[in-house]
C-alpha cells in the first residue's frame, strides 16, 4: 500500500471505459486498473451516473454538471474522477460506508461493495478467519484506529478506506488524501444556516436536470430527538413524506427500563404537527420474509443493525433518506467531543446500509454526521446561555434538536421523553444465545446449512477443525461472555483484560454458526454479483 501523500504521476493520460450492467444492484460499481492499460474499466449498475471524466452514485455539495468531486467537502455515496494522469476514487465523507481495494497481479480492483470486490476477483472470505466483524467494526474507534486490511480465502488482503480520497498512480501506487474540513460554528443560528445551506446544495446536486436519476427527500420520524430534528431540516428542501416504526426494541420499550409503559416509537402524532405524510412499519417485519433479509446488512461487517429498514424498501428508490444517526453524540449536551474529528463513534447503527442502499437505489443523509467534525463547536453551543430555555438536564438532553422541533410547532410533551431505538444489533455480547431469535426462520436455517456444508468443511484448516472439535458449544461460553461483559461495565475494561472475554468469544465463533454469519451473508449477497462480473473478469 502507498503512503499518505500523492504519488508522482508520469502515466499517459487515462480514460474511463464504462461497462453498464443492468443485472447489477443499481448503485454498485467496481473498477479495474491495469498496469499496462490506459483504460480504467468501471462496471456499474443502471443508476450510477457516468460522464467522460467522472462517475458517481450519490451527491456532493457542489454543482453536478461541473463534476468537481475533488472540491467536495461532503460526499454521500461514492465515485471516481480523472485528474491529470491519475484516477481518484472518493469514499463517503463520513465513515459509515467505505471503499475497498485488492491487488491481483498487475491489476488493482476497487469497489463500493465488499461482496462485489470478492466476486469480481474470484475470491471469498476465509472460513478459517472468524474475526471479520471484529475488524470491520473498529471503524467505531475512529478513522486512524480502524483496521485497514482483512484477509481472504486466496491469501490476499483487501484494503479498506474510510472518508478518504484514493489516488491511484503509476505502477498501481496508492495514495490517500483527506477531504477539506468545514467551517467552524459559533452560534445556534449559524449552525442551522450552515446545515440548511449544505442540504440545499446536496439537494440541488441530487436533482440536477442532467442526471438520469433524481432523488427526492424522505425522512425518518420517531418519538425521540434526532429524527424529528432531521425532518425539520428535510422540510426546508421540500420533504413532505417520512417513514416511522411503530415500536421500539425490548430494552427500550419500558418493559425493561421501567420508566414508561408505552412501547410505541411511532412518529404519527409528531408528523401531524410537522405536516408530513407518514408510512408506518413494524420493526420486526423482516422476520416474516423469505429472501434472507439479514444477509445484505450483515455483509457490511458492521453489525447488521439496520435490517429493520428493509420493511420500507418500496418507498426508498430514488430518494434522499434523512436519518438522525449519531445525533445522540453530536447533539447531546454532555457528550465527549474528543475523537469526533476522526469520526469516533459509540455504536454502529447506520453503518450497515451499504448493500441495501446499492440494491434499492437511494442516498443516505445522516444529518448529524454532516457536521460531525464540528462536535466541539456544537457542544459549546449546546451548553451556551442562549440554549438554556431548551435544556432539560439529565442524560437525555439535546437542546439543539429540541429548539429546532419546538420552533416548528411540536409541543414539548409529545416527544423525547425517553430514549428508545428500533435497530437490531446482532453484535451484542449475548448474541451466541440470541442469534436465532434475531433472524428470520428461513435465514437461520440457511445459516445452519452453510455452517455444516461441504463447501465450508472442505476449506477448513486442521487448526479450525480442532477448534470446532475441542471448544465447548454455545451455552457455557455465551454465558461466560455475557457475565464478563457485565463485570467489565461495572469495574471498567482496565480491570479485566480483553483476552479473557476474547477466549469465550472464540469458543462461540468456532463451535456455533455465529462465527460464520458474516461469511454466510457474503455468500448470499454475492449471488447478485456472481453472474454479472464477467465484464471485468474477462477483460
Amino acid at each position: 500500500m502507498g503512503c499518505h501523500s500523492q504519488p508522482e504521476l508520469t502515466r499517459t493520460r487515462l480514460k474511463f471505459e464504462f461497462l453498464r450492467n443492468e443485472h447489477l444492484p443499481r448503485l454498485a460499481w467496481c473498477a479495474r486498473i491495469s498496469r499496462d492499460s490506459d483504460a480504467v474499466q468501471i462496471e456499474h449498475g443502471d443508476w450510477v451516473e457516468t460522464r467522460d471524466n467522472f462517475f458517481v452514485e450519490g451527491a456532493w455539495d457542489g454543482a453536478f454538471d461541473g463534476g468537481a468531486l475533488d472540491e467536495a467537502r461532503v460526499l454521500l455515496g461514492s465515485g471516481g474522477q480523472l485528474l491529470d494522469d491519475a484516477v481518484v476514487f472518493y469514499a463517503t465523507t463520513h465513515t459509515m460506508e467505505r471503499l475497498q481495494s485488492v491487488r491481483v497481479g498487475d491489476d488493482l480492483f476497487i469497489s463500493n461493495s465488499f461482496a462485489y470486490l470478492l466476486t469480481a476477483t474470484g475470491d471469498s472470505p476465509d472460513v478459517n478467519y472468524r474475526f471479520y466483524e471484529r475488524d470491520f467494526i473498529t471503524f467505531l474507534k475512529g478513522r486512524r484506529a480502524a483496521a485497514r486490511a482483512v484477509p481472504t480465502m486466496l491469501k490476499r488482503h483487501v484494503h479498506l478506506y474510510y472518508g478518504e480520497k484514493i489516488v491511484v498512480g503509476p505502477d498501481l501506487e496508492v495514495g490517500v488524501t483527506a477531504y477539506s474540513p468545514g467551517p467552524s460554528v459559533s452560534s445556534y443560528g449559524e449552525y442551522v444556516e450552515i446545515v440548511n445551506g449544505l442540504l440545499a446544495r446536496l439537494n440541488d446536486n441530487a436533482n440536477a436536470a442532467s442526471r438520469s436519476v433524481r432523488y427526492a427527500p424522505i425522512s425518518t420520524l420517531s418519538t425521540g430527538y434526532d429524527s424529528p430534528a432531521c425532518t425539520v431540516f428535510a422540510k426546508k428542501i421540500g420533504c413532505r413524506t417520512a417513514i416511522t416504526f411503530l415500536e421500539a426494541r425490548d430494552e427500550y420499550n419500558g418493559r425493561r427500563r421501567g420508566s414508561l409503559a408505552d412501547s410505541s416509537d411511532s412518529g404519527m402524532e409528531i408528523g401531524k404537527y410537522l405536516d408530513v405524510e407518514l408510512f408506518a412499519f413494524g420493526r420486526s417485519e423482516y422476520l416474516r420474509r423469505y429472501d434472507y433479509p439479514e444477509a445484505e446488512f450483515l455483509a457490511t461487517g458492521n453489525g447488521g443493525d439496520d435490517v429493520v429498514i428493509c420493511a420500507a424498501q418500496d418507498y426508498l428508490p430514488g430518494r434522499m433518506l434523512f436519518t438522525g444517526y449519531l445525533g445522540d453524540t453530536l447533539w447531546g449536551a454532555d457528550t465527549d467531543p474528543s475523537g469526533s474529528c476522526d469520526y469516533k463513534f459509540s455504536y454502529p447503527a447506520g453503518g450497515t446500509f451499504n448493500e441495501f442502499r446499492l440494491r434499492v437505489g437511494f442516498i443516505h443523509v445522516p444529518v448529524p454526521l454532516l457536521t460531525f467534525p464540528n462536535h466541539s463547536d456544537i457542544l459549546r453551543i449546546s451548553r451556551s446561555s442562549e440554549m438554556a430555555p431548551w435544556r432539560l438536564g439529565g442524560n437525555y438532553d439535546r437542546p439543539i434538536p429540541r429548539r429546532l422541533v419546538e420552533s416548528s410547532g411540536v409541543p414539548r410533551s409529545i416527544y423525547a421523553r425517553e430514549k428508545k431505538a428500533v435497530s437490531q444489533p446482532f453484535w451484542l455480547p449475548s448474541e451466541g444465545q440470541r442469534i436465532r431469535a434475531m433472524m428470520s426462520p428461513h435465514s437461520w436455517e440457511s445459516l445452519l446449512s452453510y455452517f455444516t456444508s461441504p463447501e465450508v468443511k472442505s476449506r477448513l484448516s486442521l487448526a479450525s477443525r480442532l477448534k470446532m472439535l475441542l471448544l465447548p458449544t454455545a451455552p457455557i461460553p455465551a454465558f461466560l461472555n455475557r457475565c464478563t461483559w457485565k463485570v467489565k461495565r461495572v469495574l471498567g475494561t482496565r480491570l479485566l483484560p480483553e483476552l479473557q472475554e476474547g477466549q469465550f468469544r472464540t469458543s462461540i465463533l468456532y463451535s456455533t454458526p455465529v462465527g460464520l454469519k458474516f461469511h454466510w451473508a457474503i455468500q448470499r449477497t454475492a449471488v447478485r454479483y456472481s453472474t454479472t462480473c464477467h465484464n471485468l473478469r474477462k477483460a
